[in-house]
């Protein structure tokens, strides 16, 4: 049927049925007749199938890119793909290149480029990729039949299976990393570069450094394969080629390689070739090195076109990699100017520009408090005017040059800590107060709200100094300024002097804010409802949230952002609108219903977007809502929000990968038991694998390095990171007591998600270290939650003296009893009481199998103990050191293990080897004295 007798998209559809009618009498199909040759028909039916892959290609590009893929995935859903496999296997078998070994080999290496399923259905096959690989190595080792040499091919095959994700991790257990390390000592720049692109596919972590040569061997198959009016390469598209790049440059030597030798000039021809890869891009930008090269004004000005006419994921990708470096000026994207009087930007190192506004502005901030504020009028003067006017443009100091967003966020949270160190902000706040009481509405007061706003949303410091001039909060101006409010409620060491101030009650009307408000009625509401957020405990969010006007408010202007190319809705970015979903999402009835008006599919769009802040937030929100136990359904059900989680579990920045791995965790029991959704749960190697991990080494470059976990019974730590200083001495005390101790910085090797898992399952006793940071953390969360599933006894920590327990955290610890570590108590009276209570735990948890004599020994005077250890021949002035609680610590090694008993003995008792077998014997006989009751009377002085 010809293309243009029918509709293109009828015609494709009718085409994609005819192939399907087709394939699908593939393994019907006698193969061989009796002599073992392949019948006529399956020849002719073969070589249809082969040609398959080009019905589309007069399509326009990405048309044929869709319909190829469709054609593959029809060939998996036909059960061709192992009939294939025999044909090619058989073939290779017989070491003769015929026809039906050229159609196998097209056919496999086509449509495994085209379909992660297809090239799925290969390696599940089981058959074939193990015997490409041995080839690939006699071809390497000189075997010269006509078979080896389609070697290359063979690469390719390889190659064309590695570009899909979900096929890495199968390919390096089947030893394909070795393979490549030998290809990288072949003389041919061909196959050094092929090996290279097909490493960075499938190497997680150190991705392998690139030769100068090879780079410019790979950048010219790029603009080789843009010269050509098929925009492909030797049987390459030059997208192919440009993926390359993108895995290999997550290696930042390699990304500073491709850019100093011209790899931007390539994209920006693709881009206007139609080829759009604007990620590699973005991903090139982050390297701050690079960030000269981006300035060349024709990649700008082509980065803008596509950002203005571009597809809507174009616009969005070209936006996040302008508007960190350049501002806009009436709806236009432009270079942003230096500011006058500073040095140009260009051939300047980003640090060190940085470092020269941190000191102009530095040296302006010393000036505030020695200039003169008031005339004899007492009015401001017009240098103290201008004087805040410059306080006011250092915010914005950065934003007017190429610089990653990590180096604004850090300059003006130096800024900040700046105008608290120079006393600018209390002054600052004074003439805001003035002003207020005065009720002017000056130009003065402007700037200093500005001001106010900027830094309390960057500075913790700032924002403490700001709510201790309590005479600036009176409860009508806690109404009025609704955004101060909001940025000063994003710092948690904020908050509780927030609600003393009656913020949270001064707040709450304006969720609903009177019609009169206008346009300014939106701003209010979302600032209102983003800082109670931040200061609601569980029954106040629940409140909140009763009815779902809020809610449907909440993921109405979330996804009104989302269609915006700046990714904002009435001044609000996205991120922070989602940040808001996830502070109300502490709430498990929330969290439902968040999840049952549909937040999942706004939480995917943000999840394939390529902005780390937008990705970071998305994923945790995504964490916390699948938490509850009724919003699992949901997750299982949106298949396409499972393989996004996927995706950043395998390329996300470390903080994400972790999260994304943690849901995969979290929903793994129901994985299981859900046969079409296994391989999710089995995407990431689970706690009875091994972990491999690649690194740079000798040999072959990529070791495997065997995770090993201690299997002791241990006590673990469960605590948030700003708690750390006060746990590390609670670990100190625990260890100098003779306990295992399980904690973070000790115990992470391998997979953080199931080094927890493990900490709690090993654990006889887990201690939660209880702080608002603690409760407000979703991992803590997860850990506690873990415990409690588990059955763990859980002791708690008071951390924070101000806590108010409820919701998740209250449920756990409800009538437990906890120590207080908030500093109200001397710390060595408090780790002593939670020694003993450790010892006094329920019998089934504590690792001994005698706690009933035990407690007789807890409460043996220190005069008994001695005289035991002394009868048993330990030396006096050793046994004096002993009392009922160390002695059942030393039982509990001993017992358990006799290495760590050696240990402690020697190292943390300094006993000698005699001295220890003496102890040994006295701990051994612990039980039995207890049993009969024996009496032991102290020694006679006098004797």
């Amino acid at each position: 049927m010809a293309a243009n007798s029918v509709a293109p998209r009828a015609w494709a559809e009718i085409k994609l049925q005819e192939l399907s009618e087709l394939f699908s009498r593939t393994p019907t199909i006698t193969l061989k007749d009796a002599n073992g040759s392949y019948t006529k028909r399956f020849i002719e039916h073969f070589k249809q199938v082969e040609l398959s892959f080009w019905d589309f290609d007069q399509c326009p590009l990405n048309v044929v890119r869709q319909r190829r893929q469709e054609v593959a995935e029809t060939l998996v859903r036909s059960g061709s793909v192992p009939v294939i496999c025999q044909v090619m296997c058989d073939e290779i078998a017989s070491q003769e290149v015929g026809e039906m070994f050229n159609s196998a080999v097209n056919t496999i290496w086509n449509n495994a480029y085209s379909s992660a399923d297809f090239s799925r259905a290969v390696l599940t096959d089981g058959r074939l990729v193990p015997l490409l690989l041995r080839e690939l190595e006699e071809w390497l080792a000189g075997a010269t039949t006509p078979v080896k040499s389609y070697g290359y091919p063979f690469l390719q095959i390889i190659e064309s299976i590695s570009r899909h994700a979900e096929c890495k991790q199968q390919l390096r257990h089947l030893g394909t990393v070795d393979v490549l390390q030998d290809f990288l000592r072949t003389t041919s720049k061909t196959l050094k570069v092929t090996a290279m692109i097909i490493l960075g596919n499938i190497v997680d972590g150190d991705i392998p450094t690139m030769p100068g040569e090879l780079v410019l061997e790979l950048l010219e198959w790029v603009r080789v394969g843009l010269a050509h009016n098929c925009k492909s390469w030797e049987g390459r598209f030059v997208t192919e080629l440009v993926g390359g790049v993108r895995q290999l440059s997550k290696n930042e030597t390699n990304s500073r390689s491709f850019v100093k030798n011209g790899v931007l000039d390539h994209l920006m021809d693709g881009l206007r070739l139609d080829i759009h890869d604007l990620k590699v891009a973005l991903d090139l930008s982050q390297v701050e090195e690079n960030a000269q090269y981006f300035m060349k004004t024709e990649i700008i000005d082509t980065i803008a076109d596509v950002g203005r006419d571009g597809t809507e994921d174009l616009r969005r990708t070209a936006s996040q990699l302008l508007k960190d470096r350049y501002c806009y000026s009436c709806g236009q994207m432009k270079v942003a100017g230096v500011r006058s009087g500073s040095r140009q930007s260009s051939g300047l190192w980003l640090n060190a520009w940085a470092e020269t506004v941190i000191k102009e502005y530095s040296a302006l901030f010393n000036r505030t408090p020695l200039i003169r504020q008031r005339n004899v009028t007492g009015s401001y003067t017009d240098g103290f005017v201008n004087h805040l006017e410059d306080i006011e443009k250092s915010f914005s100091a950065f934003s007017g040059q190429y610089t990653s967003i990590n180096t604004v966020r850090g300059g003006r949270k130096i800024l900040a800590e700046n105008l608290v160190k120079s006393r600018s902000i209390q002054i600052i706040c004074r003439v805001t107060r003035e002003e207020i009481q005065s009720q002017n509405t000056s130009g003065v007061l402007l700037t200093c709200l500005t001001i106010l706003w900027n830094y309390t949303n960057t500075s913790a410091s700032v924002s403490q100094v700001v709510l201790a001039d309590s005479q600036l909060w009176p409860p009508d101006i806690l109404r009025r300024f609704t955004q101060i409010i909001d940025s000063l409620s994003r710092h948690p060491d904020c908050i509780h002097v927030l609600r003393k101030l009656g913020a949270y009650q001064c707040l709450v009307p304006l969720v609903n804010p009177p019609s009169d408000m206008g346009d300014a009625a939106a701003v209010t509401k979302l600032c209102a409802l983003s800082a109670l957020a931040n200061m609601a405990n569980d029954k106040e969010v629940a409140s909140l949230t009763a009815t779902l006007d809020l809610v449907r408010f909440l993921l109405q202007k979330i996804a009104q952002a989302f269609t915006n190319v700046q990714l904002s809705d009435d001044g609000w970015f996205v991120t922070e609108l989602m940040g808001v979903v996830r502070q109300l999402s502490k709430n498990d009835d929330t969290s439902k219903r968040f999840v049952q008006e549909g937040v999942l599919k706004l939480l995917l769009t943000g999840l394939q977007s390529h902005i780390d802040d937008l990705k970071y937030v998305c994923i945790e929100t995504a964490l916390l809502l699948c938490l509850v136990e009724d919003n699992t359904p949901a997750f299982l059900e949106l298949g396409n929000l499972l393989d996004a989680i996927v995706d950043v579990g395998r390329n996300g920045n470390e903080a994400c990968r972790r999260t994304a791995r943690s849901i995969l965790w979290q929903l793994r029991g129901k994985l299981l038991r859900t046969p079409r959704l296994h391989r999710y749960a089995n995407e990431f190697p689970n706690k009875e694998q091994e972990l491999p991990q690649y690194g740079s080494g000798s040999g072959s470059g990529q070791t495997k390095v065997p995770v090993t976990r201690t299997r002791e019974r241990h006590v673990m730590l469960s605590y948030q990171w700003d708690d750390q200083p006060v746990v590390r001495k609670v670990c100190e005390k625990l260890r100098e007591h003779g306990f295992q101790v399980w904690m973070d910085l000790d115990n992470m090797a391998g997979s953080i998600v199931q080094c927890m898992a493990e900490g709690v399952e090993n654990a006889f006793v887990v201690i939660i270290c209880m702080s608002q940071k603690y409760k407000d953390s979703i991992n803590c969360r997860q850990e506690a939650s873990y415990a409690h599933v588990k059955k763990k006894e859980i002791i708690p920590l008071k951390m924070q003296d101000s806590l108010e327990l409820d919701g998740w955290l209250g449920l756990i610890v409800a009538g437990k009893l906890f120590y207080d570590f908030s500093g109200k108590e001397p710390f060595e009276e408090v780790i002593k009481a939670l020694i003993s209570g450790i010892l006094r735990g329920e019998p089934t948890n504590v690792p001994s199998t005698h706690a009933g004599w035990k407690q007789r020994v807890l409460d043996w005077s220190r005069d008994r103990v001695q005289t035991l250890l002394v009868n048993e021949g330990v030396d006096e002035h050793n046994a004096k050191r002993f009392n009922g609680t160390l002695l059942c610590h030393v039982y509990n090694m001993y017992t358990q293990n006799p290495d760590r008993f050696l240990s402690y003995v020697g190292e943390s008792l300094r006993l000698d080897s005699y001295q220890a077998s003496y102890l040994a014997d006295a701990v051994r006989k612990l039980p039995s004295l207890c049993k009969a009751d024996t009496v032991v009377t102290a020694p006679d002085n006098n004797q």
